[in-house]
Formats: structure tokens, C-alpha cells, sequence
């Protein structure tokens, strides 16, 4: 099947199948943490956030221990999130409150660029996208290497790669998916009671997987 150009019937049923196998987790892990961090400016972001529900999110919920806890980064990677996030604390503030299928993604090019390069260089690239999903889940979409390298093979015009014009590159990919079943994603959204991006996320895992 094409990743990028689905049946509808074949979103629906992985988006059934996410679900029943791991909906509980999502309440008890994803959403909690989502929402703990939804209450704090990100100007107000400090270590203790960093050191618990940051990290909640990355590795309990994320599965990200085998990078983030590894010698190379275990020691540094706290203190260097939190710098790279208030380094850029007014642009990932302005993004909570966008829509990644509404935004004109050329208004926030460069800053998109900038801020997913520094976060990336504390985290790793797969950490990066988590992270600023968590601070802005309708504006920033989750991938990990499996679905860089699977989406990357449709998308040949457009660069997929780990760097940050390739995450940009995949923002434009899932905007432009997003465009395209508007219908069934927006559906899907309120049956679930979920972000469209979250719907997305969904789906692409399975579809990678399958």
C-alpha cells in the first residue's frame, strides 16, 4: 500500500487497531503529559519539568532510555533541551497555537529549522520531533527512523532525512496528507476524542508496520 495515498477504509481500521491495543497507555501517559506541560509558559519550562515529565514522556511513554540514557547523552542532554528550548521559547510559545494543516508553513520556515536543529543536537532526531510534539501536538508532528526512511522512498522531489530541512521537508509531507483526508481525520478525531495530528501519528506507525 502507499503510505502517502491510503483507501480510507485502511486509515480507519489502523486507526481501530492503534486504539484497542494501546489507548489505556495513552490516557495514562501520552495525555497526562501533554497536558501537565500545556500548563506551564514555555518561558517557565525549568529542570524540575525537564527532569520529570519531559523525561515521562521521552522515555516512559517514548521508549527513547536506549538513546537518552545511553554515556554519550545521559549526563547533558537535560541541561541541553532546556537551553535549547528557551533559546527559542517565543517561537515554540507563538506555535501552540497554530494548526499544522491551516499554517502556511513558509511563514515559520527558518525558525522551524533553527529551533528543530538545536533541539536535535541535545536529543537526537526522533527525541526532537517528541519534544516539540509535547509542546505543540497540533503543529508538530512525531517520527522516529522507521518512518523517515519509509515516507522518504514516496517523497523522492522532497528530502526526508534526520536533518532539520529534512524535518521540515516532512512537516510540508503532513500538511499536505492532513489537506487530503481532511474528511476522515477530522471524523476520526472527534470519535476518538484525539488531536489530526494524533490521528496521523496513529496511522503511520501502523501503516510502517504493517
Amino acid at each position: 500500500m502507499s503510505l502517502l495515498n491510503p483507501k480510507v477504509r485502511e486509515i480507519k481500521e489502523f486507526i481501530k487497531d492503534n486504539e484497542s491495543r494501546w489507548g489505556h497507555a495513552e490516557k495514562i501517559l501520552y495525555s497526562k503529559c501533554i497536558e501537565d506541560i500545556r500548563k506551564i509558559k514555555i518561558s517557565e519550562i525549568e529542570q524540575k519539568e525537564i527532569k520529570s515529565t519531559v523525561r515521562t514522556f521521552l522515555v516512559d511513554w517514548g521508549g527513547m532510555a536506549r538513546v537518552l540514557e545511553s554515556p554519550k547523552r545521559k549526563s547533558k542532554w537535560q541541561n541541553g533541551l532546556k537551553k535549547s528550548i528557551q533559546t527559542h521559547k517565543s517561537f515554540l510559545e507563538s506555535t501552540r497555537k497554530l494548526d499544522l494543516e491551516k499554517t502556511n508553513l513558509n511563514n515559520y520556515e527558518n525558525d522551524i529549522i533553527n529551533c528543530y536543529l538545536e533541539i536535535k543536537n541535545a536529543v537526537g532526531p526522533t527525541s526532537a520531533s517528541k519534544v516539540l510534539h509535547m509542546l505543540s501536538p497540533d503543529f508538530f508532528p512525531i517520527w522516529d527512523k522507521n518512518v523517515r526512511e519509509k515516507i522518504r522512498k514516496e517523497c523522492k522531489p522532497r528530502r526526508i532525512n534526520e536533518s532539520e530541512n529534512g524535518y521540515y521537508n516532512f512537516m510540508l509531507v503532513i500538511k499536505d496528507f492532513l489537506i487530503k483526508y481532511r474528511g476522515i481525520i477530522h471524523l476520526l478525531s472527534k470519535r476518538y476524542k484525539k488531536s489530526k495530528l494524533r490521528i496521523f501519528d496513529y496511522y503511520i506507525r501502523m501503516a510502517c508496520n504493517k
